[in-house]
C-alpha cells in the first residue's frame, strides 16, 4: 500500500511538472493565442453557467445549444468563431449539469480515485484526465468510447474467476 502511495505522488508530481512546462511553453510561445482564447472561453462559460443555470445546468448537450447563442447575444467572439465545445470537459460538464451535477461527478471521481493508480489502466486514465483540461475527448466519439472503456476497466472489480451458479 505504501509503495502505491509513493507511486501516486510520483505520477502527480510528474503530471504537475508537465503541466507547468506546457504552461510555460504556451506563455513564452509567439503563437499562444489558442491558450488565451481558451482561458477567455473558460471565463465566458463559467459566467454563462453561473448566471443562467447554476444548479442544474442547461442539460447534456446544452453547451452546443446555449453558449454559441449567448456568444452572439453578448458579442463575444475573440476569434470570430462560435465555440460548439468548451475545450475543457469539467467546464462543459458544469455548464451542462450545473453545480449539483458537478458535485456528483466529483464524488464519483473521489470514490473511484484508485483508477488513476491502476497498474495497467492508470496511465491511460491520467492521460484522459489531462487531455480533458484543454480538449473535449469525451465529446469525440472515438476517444469518448475508448475513455469510457478504459475507465470501466480501471474501476472493475478484480475477480479473475467468474462465478457460475449451478442450476
Amino acid at each position: 500500500l505504501r509503495r502505491h502511495s509513493e507511486e501516486a505522488w510520483h505520477v502527480l508530481g510528474a503530471s504537475a511538472a508537465g503541466g507547468v512546462a506546457l504552461l510555460a511553453v504556451s506563455l513564452l510561445s509567439k503563437s499562444n493565442e489558442s491558450f488565451w482564447v481558451r482561458l477567455l472561453m473558460l471565463d465566458f462559460g463559467a459566467r454563462v453557467g453561473a448566471q443562467n443555470a447554476p444548479w442544474f445546468g442547461f442539460g447534456l448537450g446544452g453547451w452546443r445549444e446555449v453558449v454559441p447563442r449567448m456568444q452572439a447575444a453578448m458579442n463575444f467572439g475573440p476569434t470570430g468563431e462560435w465555440f460548439l465545445e468548451a475545450h475543457n470537459e469539467p467546464m462543459q460538464w458544469f455548464v451542462e449539469a450545473g453545480l449539483l451535477g458537478s458535485l456528483v461527478a466529483a464524488a464519483w471521481l473521489i470514490r473511484h480515485r484508485a483508477m488513476f493508480r491502476h497498474p495497467v489502466w492508470g496511465g491511460s486514465v491520467c492521460a484522459l484526465g489531462v487531455s480533458s483540461l484543454g480538449f473535449f475527448p469525451l465529446h469525440v466519439v472515438s476517444t469518448g468510447l475508448l475513455g469510457v472503456v478504459v475507465m470501466g476497466l480501471a474501476t472493475a472489480s478484480p475477480d479473475p474467476q467468474p462465478s457460475y451458479s449451478s442450476q
